[in-house]
């Protein structure tokens, strides 16, 4: 059972506070989300396409050059620049989760410690 009542009963009354924390640290974890920018290009750059990290399309440049091409050539190099965007999206979300993922579990091991009466070892005896 727990070493400490009394320290597992203050670890409990301080909960809401620590799911605070974890609200601001998805906040700021979206924001940063919303900020980032992924250009994916296709052609030697002759299609850019520009995401928001939220997976959100913000804008297409194509250079005038391609036009010249047939539309089925257009059509193939937008798709890879759409997927190469995309693709450089996914890398930065997963950046963000880990991110706050490792924030959310660096409270973990003071939490425990708190339930075991501050013994150190990894189980709850």
């Amino acid at each position: 059972m727990f070493k400490d009542m009394t320290a597992a009963l203050s670890m409990l009354r301080g909960l809401p506070n620590a799911t605070k924390g974890m609200q601001e640290g998805a906040r700021r974890s979206h924001e940063a989300l919303e900020a980032a920018r992924c250009v994916g290009t296709a052609g030697a750059g002759m299609i850019k396409v520009t995401f928001a990290g939220t997976r959100k399309c913000l804008a297409v440049e194509v250079d005038p050059a391609l036009w010249a091409q047939p539309p089925v050539v257009a059509g193939d190099l937008l798709r890879t620049a759409i997927n190469d965007g995309l693709e450089q999206v996914g890398r930065v979300e997963a950046q963000q989760q880990a991110a706050l993922l490792q924030g959310m579990m660096g409270e973990l091991p003071g939490l425990l410690s708190k339930l075991r009466g501050g013994s150190g070892s990894g189980d709850l005896r």
